[in-house]
């Protein structure tokens, strides 16, 4: 059982090498490590392949104003494949490997710090990929309206509101994020209780993940940018 576990413990060593010194944590024993940026995380997977011992790698952004328990890839959607298969040969060649992946992880962690540097920036990126599906046309809507953008919050949570027509065949999470775009379509044109909306999404979003508590504010912008 070591000998199969060897390219896990190799993996842990390079991120504790490498992503450590840059804020990241381990989640439990699993191969997903997070970065806190308070209203948003950074999130690194080593992740296993079901066919071969071995990794690839995933980093992404994922915004907390959506509670969930679960580490999901929100930013860039579709793009959030680092690096390819790895594949354990011998010790001494996956740990120059797994150093190569969490030195990779580490430059695309300076990337999105740098792109998502400031809450224009994010509004920015994010209204580029609202067209991506109705989850980035919740999280445009966000970030529009705490970059000052209220009016174009307000767009993009209607768009959501009526992203497609009812049907009987709709899951129940579609159905509730349309009826969620309605509401803040109106709540977005009053600053005070859609940032108190956000505040307590981004304190329950923690919670869900366990992480500790957070006494910052959240950005906001009192004008158009």
């Amino acid at each position: 059982m070591a000998a199969a576990n060897t390219h896990d413990r190799l993996i842990v060593a390079a991120a504790r090498q490498v992503l450590v010194p840059l804020g990241f944590a381990q989640k439990g024993r699993s191969r997903v490590w997070w970065a806190d940026q308070g209203w948003w995380a950074i999130v690194v997977e080593f992740q296993p392949s079901s066919w071969d011992r071995g990794s690839y790698l995933n980093v992404a952004a994922k915004w907390l104003w959506n509670p969930t328990p679960h580490w999901t890839f929100d930013y860039p959607p579709g793009r959030i494949r680092a690096a390819g298969f790895q594949k354990f040969l011998n010790e001494e060649q996956f740990t120059a490997a797994g150093l190569e992946l969490a030195t990779t992880a580490a430059q695309e962690t300076s990337r999105l710090r740098h792109d998502l540097a400031t809450i224009h920036l994010v509004a920015d990126k994010l209204e580029a990929t609202a067209t991506a599906g109705v989850w980035h046309l919740y999280h445009a809507g966000m970030a529009a309206f705490l970059a000052g953008r209220p009016q174009k919050a307000q767009a993009f949570f209607r768009e959501l509101g009526h992203a497609t027509e009812e049907d009987g065949n709709s899951p129940r999470w579609l159905h509730d994020l349309r009826a969620t775009g309605r509401e803040y379509a109106h709540l977005a044109a009053h600053e005070g209780p859609m940032l108190a909306r956000i505040g307590a999404l981004v304190k329950e979003s923690r919670a869900a993940l366990r992480l500790p508590l957070w006494h910052e504010d959240l950005p906001k912008a009192s004008r158009a940018v």
